[in-house]
Formats: structure tokens, C-alpha cells, sequence
């Protein structure tokens, strides 16, 4: 394993692309994690800073972060959300709201998750999680944090995002916001809907009245999924366990798992995404695209 390794840090040297070096420092991490835990969180600090929160080095930094001790997850999170020039995943900030509340900070998970829905370079599903989730602390919020808490989850659920920056809680007055008016009804628009015909010479094309229209043949259904997930699945080899009996690891193409983690593989097959299931003695058994596969380990391991 030592050989991997110096193989992966010579390589992590000759990158030139930050993406590159991100990936290549994840598998490190994912090496280290079992013999040196600090130096991987090293590799994974020094991944999202070159190549950015992408959805690789985000699931690993949460697989890391789901295993340390409360304190500990709480301030690793803390200097994961503020990458120097870079926008934070809105998954690592949210998980930062999760720590804050699991160490009984209310107010501080409110306001990370208050942040996250206020900023509009985040996705619209990201920020409307992150809303609702405040909202719920209401009623362990002042009346001012919990009013704002409420509009913005309110606001956001109709998808009326409101340009620039909101207004801290503490600029907002204690009282309920007003009753808002009832809205105008708007006239509706009827849409133009132009069907392609199954026969050739029904329909013409308004805009160009001299296009021949070829009729539409139907395409039939594939029924291929399965056997592209039992294809996937064959590509999966376990080659390694360890851990502890309370805590067991796994180690499916050199790629390390818990039990109940995902991960983003490299395989012959291409890139998957397996999730495990389980872990036993000799053992792995992990899912791909709903299809699950127990994996053993191989005699000449």
C-alpha cells in the first residue's frame, strides 16, 4: 500500500490541472485513512482548495466528516465551508448546520443554513432545504431569527427569490411581517403546441410552408438496465478489509468504504456509484443502480 502511495504522490507532483490533483489526493486520502487519519483530512483539505467543492471531493469530505467525534466534525467542517476564491458545497454547509445543532448551537445552525438559502449561486432545491430546515428551529430561535427564518423558507418555497442580499437578522424589527396583498390574477397565456404528424403531407410547418414534414416513427422501449447493472456489478472486486469490529472498512477496487457509505469507483466498467450495504467478516455487500451483489474476498488476497 505504501507503494500506491509514493505512485499517487509522484502523479499529485507532475499535475498540472487542480481538478486533476483534487481526484488524484482523494484516492491518497481514501489510502491513508486507515493507517494516518489526520494526513488524509490533510489531502482532502488540500483537494477542495486546488480543484474546488467538486461532487468527489465533497462525498469524501463528508465520509470523513460522518467519522470523527462530534467537536471534532464541528470545527473541520467549520474550515471546509470557507475555501479562500471559491464557493462552498452547499452539501458541506448544510452538514456544518447538522454538527452545529448536534453540538446544541440553535442559532449558529440557523444562521449557516439561513446563509446557504440566501445566496443565489446556490441551486434552488439546495437553498429551499436549507430554509426549511431554519424554519423548523423556530421555536428555539428569538422572535426576530424565527420570523425571518419563516419568510425565507415561505418565500422560497414559491420560488420568489429576491435579488440581491437579505437583510441580517438583526436589522429586522421583533414583530410578525405583514399579511401579504393577494395578487392580481393573471391572464392566461395559451401555448402553441406544433405535433409532428405519423403520416407524411398532414401538417405543415407555418414558418417554412414549403418543408416536407417526414412522419414520426416510435422508437421501441429498450429493457437493458438490468443487465447493464449486472454488468457493473461484475466489475467490482473486494480487495481488502479492515477496521474495527464496531466500525469495519472495505476495500472495493481500491477504494475504501464503510458500512452504509457511497462512493464514486473507477472500474473497467467505467465510473459507479456504489453505495454499501454491509460488511462482514469476509465479506462486502454493496448496491449498484438498485442491484445488490455480495462481494468475497479472493483466495490470493
Amino acid at each position: 500500500m505504501r507503494a500506491g502511495e509514493e505512485t499517487l504522490r509522484r502523479s499529485i507532483a507532475a499535475a498540472t490541472d487542480g481538478r486533476t490533483r483534487a481526484r488524484l489526493r482523494v484516492d491518497l486520502a481514501e489510502l491513508l485513512r486507515t493507517r494516518d487519519a489526520m494526513a488524509a483530512r490533510t489531502e482532502i483539505d488540500r483537494a477542495l482548495s486546488e480543484g474546488g467543492a467538486s461532487a468527489a471531493v465533497t462525498a469524501a469530505a463528508l465520509s470523513f466528516a460522518r467519522a470523527l467525534p462530534a467537536g471534532e466534525r464541528l470545527t473541520w467542517l467549520s474550515g471546509l465551508t470557507k475555501p479562500e476564491g471559491k464557493t462552498p458545497s452547499p452539501q458541506l454547509v448544510s452538514a456544518l448546520g447538522d454538527a452545529q445543532l448536534g453540538a446544541d448551537l440553535p442559532r449558529d445552525a440557523a444562521l449557516t443554513w439561513l446563509a446557504l438559502a440566501r445566496d443565489e449561486r446556490v441551486p434552488l432545491h439546495h437553498r429551499r432545504a436549507a430554509a426549511r430546515k431554519a424554519a423548523r428551529l423556530g421555536q428555539r430561535l428569538s422572535p426576530a431569527d424565527a420570523a425571518l427564518a419563516a419568510s425565507t423558507a415561505a418565500e422560497l418555497s414559491v420560488g420568489q427569490s429576491r435579488r440581491g442580499p437579505r437583510p441580517s437578522p438583526h436589522d429586522l424589527p421583533a414583530a410578525a411581517p405583514p399579511a401579504a396583498k393577494p395578487a392580481d390574477a393573471e391572464p392566461v397565456i395559451p401555448k402553441s403546441v406544433f405535433t409532428i404528424p405519423n403520416t407524411a403531407g398532414v401538417a405543415r410547418d407555418p414558418f417554412f410552408p414549403t418543408r416536407i414534414i417526414q412522419a414520426e416513427v416510435p422508437k421501441p422501449a429498450t429493457t437493458n438496465t438490468a443487465a447493464r447493472s449486472t454488468v457493473s456489478l461484475s466489475c467490482l472486486v473486494l480487495k481488502g478489509l479492515s477496521g474495527t469490529p464496531s466500525n469495519p472498512l472495505a476495500m472495493v477496487n481500491g477504494r475504501t468504504m464503510g458500512r452504509g457509505e457511497d462512493a464514486e469507483i473507477v472500474t473497467d466498467c467505467g465510473r459507479l456509484l456504489v453505495h454499501c450495504v454491509d460488511i462482514t467478516t469476509n465479506s462486502a455487500i454493496v448496491e449498484v443502480g438498485g442491484e445488490r451483489r455480495e462481494l468475497r474476498l479472493r483466495s490470493d488476497f
